[in-house]
């Protein structure tokens, strides 16, 4: 067992990458081969207001009311 995470240590350290980051890569190529298409549309749903928050700069928008 030791080996084999020492292997993967080094091969996502040749992905440029880290655990976390190559386990959900993992995890969306599942939902994507797997996933019922509302699973996937979810995901897709989830991808984009991740990158849209990413994308603003402040946080959080102020709440509406």
């Amino acid at each position: 067992m030791l080996a084999a995470r020492v292997v993967l240590r080094c091969v996502i350290r040749r992905l440029g990458t880290d655990r976390s980051a190559r386990l959900l890569d993992h995890i969306r190529a599942d939902l994507r081969q797997h996933g019922t298409p509302e699973e996937v549309a979810e995901l897709d749903a989830a991808e984009r207001e991740l990158s849209e928050r990413r994308a603003r700069e402040g946080g959080r928008p102020p709440k509406a009311g």
